[in-house]
């Protein structure tokens, strides 16, 4: 029954190798990108460099250009505009008194005097009526600028946005650059309508927010979003471990079919970054998770001892070289969509979750039980299938269906794994990697739909597939290895447990093995709680260098090599503890691939040459895994012949 079962799982594979080759195929003929530059930074750098031009970037490969997000507090910052309150008044010119007074412009306590220069003014013509009509603005020409009144002024005012450069969204244009600009939630929601309205007058492409949160957070994210889709303006969506924006997945959901993600660096990073590792970090991002736009930094000025516009230059040019390349292609970028798999296919995949069930319930539990709980288990999955698909929201199924298979492929490989040690390992062991294929690759098409493709969901229960397949391992090791049947035997062999006398080598096995999950939980997910240490970031680089996609540590330098060493130790090491050891190993290693396949914005191919590599580049490790363990075994035996307690 289990090769039927066995064959079926293949089966329902090849039937939906079709949809892979679409996927494979639409990665492949959606390949355009931005370099977009920001304008703010750019200028900052030209005040300094006055030879540094825009064309020159352009000739490099820069794309498009970005209009910040200035606020009035930038723009006291950078002297563009003043601010009074009424206790400064007083030091004000007795001109300016003067004309106050004439214009009856009285400021108490409460209010606010603004002096926006000559450029600032030019911008502030659109949003000017809207201020004055939320906020009881009232305006004055005063010399080459204008002095702005606000009766009530609070400290939220001074992220109000003036509007943008409209001369330099024009050169832009003339320029051939695509526009991009920056938006700051703003105090009042007329305002960001305001705004996009704006941007998209100047012919903006994509509004990409800056701070902590979207614009209409928190309770009017849905008349944002559907503002900037009918404006026909894109979402640029920060990739979340970049910058996690309040509500940039609620932002995004409104209208998904309109969301590009962006990749951008922190201006520190800039500051002590040389340039090949800035240019990695943007060329994986496009080559590795789908990022169509990247957003590139002016480097700062504080950054002294070099040439800072010719290095500008040489990142654009590194970036751009390194992606046409790769067979990328600049500008004309459009939002990643996924369609997502047939219901027919997505039945398929249920039908092998079942198949699955009966594997784990087939090796986990004794044969006169294992028919009622598969029974129950398939019941159960197919009753909770059922809800899911008619009460609730369509990626809720697909997460549930999703976290099935990342807990169950694995495990199921994992007791394969374990039989290794009890026989016939060479069959077992591709056993075992195919039913990880299988399942991985059913868990990527369960997910494959525009909200995952995009980040805006993601798979949820990492933790759970991470962990509960470890243990799934652990009970059905020790199954097999105390030869337990029936519940007497479960009973008989508690007891020896419970009745053995603990010793400090106990305690610190114990020890050793919490330390060794909280590293393993840790590090999972892409803001792992345990950094990741100088040595590794080291080998990761040179391994990029040598592979271009690299292999997941836990897959290559931990879990398969353990997985390869297996049939050696069923022959050679039967030791029971570094059997356990083994196939928990070996089963981490095939829990990251599950993970792996479950990252929707990674190109499958992609995944699969990472998974590839994880392999084979496991097998070198393995040797050397394995000529030390000879080496300590033979210390081992000698000291046993000696008579020697160790």
């Amino acid at each position: 029954m289990k090769k039927i079962v066995l064959v079926a799982i293949a089966i329902i594979l090849i039937l939906n190798i079709p949809f892979l080759m679409e996927r494979i195929e639409y990665d492949n003929n959606n390949k355009n990108y931005e370099l977009i530059l920001d304008s703010g930074e750019f200028n900052d750098l030209t005040l300094r460099y006055t030879h540094l031009n825009l064309e020159e970037l352009i000739e490099a490969g820069l794309t498009g250009l970005a209009l910040p997000a200035e606020t009035i507090e930038d723009l006291i910052d950078r002297g563009q505009v003043a601010l009074w309150r009424s206790a400064g008044i007083s030091t004000l010119s007795e001109d300016l008194r003067a004309r106050l007074a004439a214009e009856d412009y009285n400021i108490d306590r409460n209010g606010a005097l603004l002096f926006f220069d000559e450029e600032v003014t030019l911008r502030a013509e659109n949003i000017l009526d809207y201020w004055q009509e939320l906020y009881n603005v009232k305006t004055m020409e005063y010399e080459n600028g204008m002095i702005v009144l606000f009766p009530a002024w609070y400290e939220e005012l001074e992220n109000l946005i003036p509007g943008y450069d409209q001369e330099l969204a024009a050169e832009a244009d003339e320029l051939g650059l695509n526009l991009f600009v920056r938006m700051k939630n703003q105090p009042d929601d007329q305002l960001n309508l305001a705004l996009y309205d704006e941007a998209s007058g100047i012919g903006a492409e994509s509004v990409i927010f800056s701070g902590d949160e979207v614009g209409g957070f928190p309770g009017n994210i849905e008349e944002n979003a559907s503002f900037i889709n009918e404006s026909r303006i894109k979402y640029g969506m920060i990739e979340p471990f970049i910058a996690d924006q309040d509500g940039s997945r609620a932002f995004a959901k409104i209208a998904p079919d309109n969301v590009v993600r962006v990749h951008s660096i922190q201006q520190d990073e800039m500051e002590k970054y040389d340039i090949d590792r800035i240019v990695n970090r943007y060329v994986r991002a496009a080559r590795d998770r789908n990022v169509r736009y990247l957003y590139l930094r002016g480097f700062p000025i504080s950054r002294t001892g070099d040439d800072l516009a010719g290095m500008q230059k040489s990142l654009i040019e590194g970036i751009s070289d390194q992606l046409d390349t790769a067979g990328f292609i600049p500008g004309n970028v459009s939002p990643l969509i996924q369609s997502g798999p047939a219901n027919w296919r997505l039945a398929s995949i249920v039908i092998a979750i079942i198949l699955l069930l009966y594997l784990f319930a087939d090796k986990l539990f004794a044969s006169r039980w294992k028919n009622l709980i598969f029974s129950l288990l398939a019941a159960g999955f197919l009753i909770s299938t059922g809800l899911l698909f008619f009460v609730v929201s369509g990626n809720i199924l697909r997460q549930f269906l999703a976290l099935g298979l990342a807990v169950l492929a694995p495990a199921v490989s994992s007791f394969y794994i374990v039989d290794i040690l009890n026989g016939r390992p060479g069959f077992k062991l591709i056993q075992a990697v195919g039913i990880t294929l299988a399942g991985s690759i059913f868990l990527n098409i369960t997910l494959a739909s525009t909200e995952f493709y995009n980040q805006i969901e993601s798979f949820r229960g990492v933790k759970v597939a991470f962990l509960m397949p470890l243990i799934f391992t652990a009970i059905y090791y020790l199954i097999k290895e105390y030869k337990i049947i029936t519940l007497d035997d479960l009973i008989v062999e508690s007891k020896k447990f419970l009745d053995l006398i603990i010793r400090l080598k106990h305690i610190v096995l114990a020890g050793l093995v919490m330390v060794g999950l909280i590293i393993y939980i840790g590090r999972t997910g892409n803001i792992p709680l345990i950094p990741v240490p100088a040595w590794e970031i080291v080998i990761r680089d040179l391994l990029e260098e040598l592979l271009v996609v690299r292999p997941r540590f836990k897959e290559f330098l931990f879990g398969h090599p353990f997985l390869f060493l297996l049939p050696v130790i069923f022959k050679y090491f039967p030791y029971k503890l570094l059997g356990l050891f083994a196939v928990i190993m070996a089963t981490i290693g095939q829990i990251t691939i599950a993970n792996s396949f479950s990252h929707l914005h990674t190109p499958l191919v992609i995944s699969l040459i990472r998974t590839w590599h994880g392999y084979w580049l496991a097998l070198p490790v393995a040797v050397v895994l394995g000529i030390i363990m000879y080496m300590i075994n033979k210390v081992f035996i000698f000291y046993l012949e000696q008579g020697d307690d160790i």
